[in-house]
């Protein structure tokens, strides 16, 4: 999934000229590599992704937290 491949890469350009296809194709695949010049210069997430993101930071941050407490 986080490898970029044919299906989950757009550029620029595509941006560009479909926007709402590419926001739609991200919300169907979960995300999409933005290039530019042959360049991944973005990761576009969805929302869905995006929030497993933070709870997994967030989840993080707490274990973190304990631990520093406990080494106290």
């Amino acid at each position: 999934m986080f490898i970029p491949t044919a299906k989950n890469t757009s550029t620029v350009t595509d941006m560009r000229v479909d926007a709402i296809g590419l926001l739609k194709d991200v919300e169907k695949q979960g995300m999409k590599y933005i290039f530019q010049k042959s360049k991944p210069v973005v990761a576009l997430v969805s929302m869905e992704l995006f929030a497993k993101f933070v709870e997994a930071q967030e989840h993080c941050e707490k274990r973190e937290l304990i631990n520093s407490l406990k080494n106290k």
